[in-house]
């Protein structure tokens, strides 16, 4: 993945309540602990619309990949199967039912790392 997938802003796309980032290795990095520094992180590392669309397979593939669901942010594993629920069955998923958000690992100091 030579592209740099997250410059330029692109398209003209509203914010919505779902939103896709590539920010999960920068967010390691800089250890956010309030939800202030984890959406600057995340919005640092936005995907555009027009970027998915040229780069939608290696966007999809890479493990940077975090989606954004209203306040709470995912990993791609744990994210994706909320938003196949939402797309197919118009209904949302317990966050119980596919783990812990990003949020949990970063804003909760008894938790040490990522699983």
């Amino acid at each position: 993945m030579n592209q740099d997938y997250t410059s330029g802003a692109g398209g003209s796309e509203e914010d919505s309540e779902i939103n896709i980032s590539l920010c999960l290795g920068a967010m390691v990095r800089q250890k956010p602990d309030t939800l202030q520094l984890m959406a600057s992180i995340f919005n640092q590392h936005k995907v555009s619309y027009d970027q998915l669309s040229d780069y939608a397979k290696d966007i999809i593939s890479s493990k940077d990949l975090v989606l954004q669901i209203e306040d709470s942010y995912y990993d791609w594993e744990t994210g994706a199967p909320m938003l196949l629920s939402y797309l197919v069955f118009k209904q949302p998923l317990s966050p119980d039912s596919v783990g812990p958000s990003l949020n949990y690992y970063f804003l909760n100091p008894d938790v040490v790392s990522l699983p």
